[in-house]
């Protein structure tokens, strides 16, 4: 500010100097002119009193004038030091010693001090030996070139590491001579962690990417990616294999259109021949805003799942999977299905014939040993042959029962067990089923108990199958109850208007795990060697079948010595309208 002022005198004095010149001539010339004037004295000393009055006027009007530029010059310096302390960067001004002239708030905050305490000190004084920032400086000072953005990892006051940019130009007075160094050093530590993080993150997208990539290539099935175009982004190595002869067409930016049209010229879809343009349309319907997925044959005899599914960018990613072996495994099993149903058949129209020739003779050997039991034709003469009789009429009827089960459930396996429906009282179904059993229970067995609700509907169904469900239930449950048990058979509403009969025991129970072994043909839960009773095993699933052709259905509970409940449910649709219309009232 002070040289400001010193040049802005200088300018006025010029002024002041020839304004004093002009003076003193103007006196000269008057004085010459007045030169025989008896009062020349007096004029003379006007001239002087005039150039003194104007050489203090030149000299007031340029110290004014100084002082308005240096007042200017001091608010501008002002406002720029404001601005300085102002920016989130660290400014300083050094002189040839390198000694502080200038640091802003900045600066000296990373000087651990007050900008007044760093003026006319060096940096190593103010932080220690050491640091490069001086030998930067000297450099500048040797060379006149300025450094541009120097990257620097630097130690505040306080210890705290971090990165700047540093940029330091040498300042030149009006001569030109280096007198100083600015410095300029931006905090790009923020800046280094985000760019260090964004590289990393960079780094773990390529990897993932990578990876990724690997995987799809790696994959059994062939995988294409196409743009919102219908082009080729990428493809994986299974393509090509599935596709031999798209080898060099497998590259980004081909059409998908061309693919299928080179696989049309290998012949590779017999489907499409005839019709080429018109299977490549559909082809292309298929890349739509849905997944899609349909199989094909190749004329190779190989099997493809094409499903194509679209992409959130408006792309697709298309999957091709080889199903060959799959397409032959459902062939086999169909295959086999088939003969096992043919199997099937024909092992029921064996037995549909063999009832004939199985039934006509038992029911001979049963009639005749009936008429001898009885001697309906005379004494037989010895009461052994009576006994035998009665153990060959009991055996051939138990025979009779085996083999009926097996018509029956193997006729309700093959579909071709028909029901004879008629309308049935279930009190008269139940007691026919009690009058059965309780022969065969004789006095040995348990206690067989009856408890049927008043007023129950009639039922519509079979009445020979739902009189043999019921037989197998009480026999299975007599079977396996000891004589000082009981067995109980109770019929009832159900909440939804239908009809239940159950047949409760006190008998030795089922396991939980063996229940639905129980319930299965054939199945029998005691192994052959540690089996305390006979049967074939076919009462509880023939019972559950033909419950099941009345669109009912057939439930065990039990548990080893807590008895067994079976539970037959008959819908309401089964029961009499009126009927069930008028118990409802």
């Amino acid at each position: 500010m002070v040289r400001y002022w010193e040049a802005g005198l200088r300018v006025d004095m010029r002024k002041v100097v020839i304004g004093l010149a002009c003076a003193g001539t103007l006196a000269a010339i008057i004085a010459t002119w007045f030169a025989s004037a008896p009062d020349i004295a007096v004029l003379t000393f006007g001239g002087m009193c005039v150039g003194g009055i104007g050489f203090a006027a030149g000299s007031a009007l340029s110290v004014w004038r100084a002082r308005r530029v240096g007042r200017g010059v001091a608010d501008q310096a002002l406002a720029l030091r404001a601005l300085c302390d102002a920016m989130p960067v660290t400014v300083s001004i050094k002189d040839r010693d390198l000694r502080f002239v200038y640091a802003n708030e900045a600066q000296a905050k990373f000087l651990g001090t007050e900008p007044g305490n760093v003026l006319g000190r060096r940096l190593d004084i103010l932080l220690g030996p050491g640091r490069d920032g001086p030998r930067l400086d000297e450099d500048v000072l040797r060379t006149g070139l300025p450094l541009k953005h120097v990257a620097e990892r630097l130690a505040s006051a306080d210890g705290t590491i971090s990165d700047w940019f540093i940029t330091k130009v040498p300042l030149h007075d009006s001569r030109g001579r280096i007198v100083g160094i600015g410095t300029i050093s931006v905090d790009i530590t923020e800046r280094n962690v985000l760019v260090r993080a964004r590289d990393a993150a960079e780094r773990r997208a390529a990897e993932t990417q990578a990876e990724l990539a690997s995987a799809i290539d790696g994959l059994s099935d062939g995988l294409l990616l196409l743009d919102k175009d219908k082009r080729l982004v990428a493809s994986n190595s299974a393509m090509r294999d599935i596709y031999p002869g798209l080898m060099g067409m497998l590259v980004p930016g081909t059409p998908i259109q061309e693919l299928a049209r080179a696989n049309l010229r290998h012949g590779l879809f017999p489907e499409a021949a005839g019709r080429e343009e018109e299977w490549v349309k559909e082809r292309m319907a298929e890349f739509c805003d849905r997944p899609v997925s349909h199989e094909v044959e190749l004329s190779d005899g190989r099997w493809l799942l094409l499903h194509n599914t679209p992409t959130a960018s408006g792309g697709h990613c298309a999957l091709r999977v080889d199903i060959t072996e799959q397409k032959r495994i459902e062939l086999d099993l169909q295959q086999a299905k088939d003969a096992a149903e043919r199997a099937n058949d024909a092992k029921s129209a064996f037995l549909a014939n063999m009832s004939h020739e199985l039934r006509t003779p038992l029911n001979a050997v049963i009639g005749f040993a009936e008429i001898i039991e009885r001697e309906m034709f005379g004494t037989v003469g010895n009461a052994r042959y009576v006994s035998y009789a009665g153990d060959i009429r009991h055996a051939g009827q138990h025979l009779l029962s085996i083999i009926n089960d097996v018509l029956d459930l193997s006729k309700v396996e093959a579909g071709h067990f028909t029901l004879n429906e008629a309308i049935c009282d279930v009190q008269q179904l139940i007691g026919e089923a009690v009058r059965v059993t309780t022969g065969v229970r004789g006095e040995a067995g348990p206690a067989l108990q009856r408890d049927i609700m008043p007023g129950l509907p009639l039922l519509r169904g079979d009445e020979r199958a739902l009189v043999q469900v019921l037989i197998n239930l009480l026999s299975n449950a007599i079977k396996f109850t000891p004589r000082d048990g009981w067995v109980l058979i109770t019929a009832r509403r159900a909440l939804d208007d239908g009809m239940l009969i159950e047949v409760q025991d006190t008998g030795v129970g089922i396991a939980s795990e063996h229940i639905e072994t129980a319930l299965s043909a054939f199945g029998q839960v005691e192994g052959p060697l540690q089996r305390r009773h006979s049967g074939t095993g076919l009462g509880l699933p023939l019972a559950r079948a033909l419950v099941e052709l009345h669109q009912g259905r057939l439930t065990l509970r039990s548990a080893l010595g807590q008895g067994t409940t079976v539970t037959i449910h008959l819908p309401a649709g089964r029961l009499q309208p009126a009927l069930a219309m008028v118990s409802a009232a």
